[in-house]
């Protein structure tokens, strides 16, 4: 993109001749131009300064004037800059809009740099814009001082090493917000999501709740329908005379009416029945077992009263004999012991269910008898053997 140069002004720079001054030092010329520059301040002024937004509006005036239409400058930013650079090196309308923008844009700059007169207090300033990270507008006010020619070459390669080290800090920024970026992202996308979890168990609370309250209405309903069928039941009937006269006379009740209680005070006592006679208490007596003479086989039983339970069989004048039923004897000895007895005491607590039924077997088919105890206990192995003769006489006087 190249531009016709301006048709009052020469292409080269122009050096104008400095007069001497009252005390003899040469007397500081005119602001030197942006096209009276080299190339690489070109591409610095423009990178540094104006933005690939602020070239191509400026590229669109300049073309737009030319042509006297409307014009859209294309392409990449990259291809606009070193196109414009091209451009900067004549006088022309691009040029000088160029010009404008970098004097408009860095003006307080250019006013203090106007007051330097000596070349110590430019190097002076420039060290201190380098310092302060304000190389684009001390580039610019430099550059374009009547004494900056003599510091030229040394100022745009301290602002191009400073470019590159600024360009590195910004891309290292700009990596470092785009990583907080995408931790900021990703954060979110986990904030959302664990709402929508949040939202979803929400919504099954809910539904669990009101599916709890349907059941326990349906139950206080049941509730309700089963206490109103009870209440609607008729009242239980009375027992029969014959069932009321076995349970014997009934008590009045402390609620009853006076007149109840007044009927069943005026009842007789019933005495309750005597105790019966010694001669009638021995006539109800089961018949004691015919011990004497007679093998008298125990089966179970306390293991530390069998020598008691001897004593006991053979005071009565017979034979013991005894089986654990089970527990540590073998059942092939209780078959014969229950060969050779003529009276079995099983005591059926103790003994284990194989020797219960061959004792039950075995007397009902050799009709050997048979005494059952629930449980095992010395007093009711005495009475089921009967008293001792010297017992029964002590009882008959």
């Amino acid at each position: 993109m190249r531009l016709p140069s301006h048709p009052d002004q020469p292409t080269a720079p122009v050096a104008e001749a400095a007069a001497p001054g009252r005390d003899g030092a040469p007397a500081q010329r005119g602001r030197r131009r942006l096209w009276q520059l080299p190339t690489q301040a070109h591409v610095l002024l423009l990178a540094l300064s104006l933005t690939p937004e602020a070239l191509r509006r400026q590229a669109e005036r300049a073309l737009g004037r030319m042509h006297r239409a409307r014009c859209v400058v294309r392409g990449r930013d990259v291809d606009l800059l070193f196109g414009m650079v091209n451009d900067m090196g004549t006088r022309h309308a691009m040029s000088e809009a160029v010009e404008r923008s970098l004097n408009e844009r860095h003006g307080p700059a250019l006013r203090a740099w106007a007051k330097l007169a000596h070349a110590d207090a430019l190097q002076a300033a420039w060290a201190q814009a380098l310092a302060d990270d304000k190389v684009p507008s001390a580039l610019w006010a430099l550059l374009s001082h009547p004494l900056g020619e003599a510091m030229q070459q040394a100022a745009l390669c301290e602002a191009q090493a400073w470019a590159f080290t600024h360009t590195r800090r910004s891309l290292a920024l700009r990596q470092a917000q785009q990583q907080t970026d995408d931790r900021a992202t990703a954060a979110q996308r986990h904030a959302d999501a664990l709402q929508a979890r949040l939202l979803e168990q929400q919504q099954r609370s809910a539904q669990a709740l009101a599916q709890s309250q349907a059941e326990a209405a349906r139950l206080r309903g049941m509730l309700a329908r089963l206490q109103q069928q009870a209440g609607t039941l008729p009242p239980p009937a009375e027992p029969p005379p014959a069932d009321r006269a076995d349970a014997g006379p009934a008590l009045p009740p402390a609620t009853a009416q006076p007149a109840t209680r007044q009927a069943h005070a005026a009842r007789p006592a019933t005495r309750p029945p005597s105790p019966p006679k010694p001669a009638e208490a021995a006539q109800s007596r089961p018949p004691a077992l015919q011990v004497r003479g007679k093998r008298v086989l125990c089966v179970g039983g306390i293991r530390h009263a069998v020598a008691r339970y001897r004593n006991r069989v053979e005071h009565l004048g017979g034979q013991f004999d005894h089986h654990d039923g089970g527990i540590e004897d073998g059942l092939h000895a209780l078959d014969a012991c229950l060969g050779r007895a003529d009276l079995v005491v099983c005591q059926a607590a103790c003994i284990n269910h194989e020797a219960y039924h061959r004792i039950k077997r075995h007397c009902a088919r050799s009709g050997t008898p048979c005494v059952y105890l629930d449980r095992p206990s010395l007093s009711r192995f005495h009475r089921a053997l009967g008293p001792a003769p010297e017992d029964q006489d002590a009882c008959n006087p």
